[in-house]
């Protein structure tokens, strides 16, 4: 993810979900240099019986 480092300090707090049915044990963070790579994020959410199988 690129951004401004509020951006993505918000971001890493907002993925540390923890209420079921998700439970995110850890969250791995690499600083790097902005590539401009990627246009967009985007989550795309299934259904959820298919999510707990």
């Amino acid at each position: 993810m690129e951004g401004s480092e509020e951006n993505i300090n918000k971001f890493i707090e907002l993925i540390k979900i923890r209420k079921f049915p998700i439970f995110v044990e850890t969250v791995e963070v690499k600083y790097q240099k902005p590539t401009n790579e990627f246009e967009y994020f985007e989550i795309k959410r299934g259904y959820l019986q298919e999510e707990l199988e």
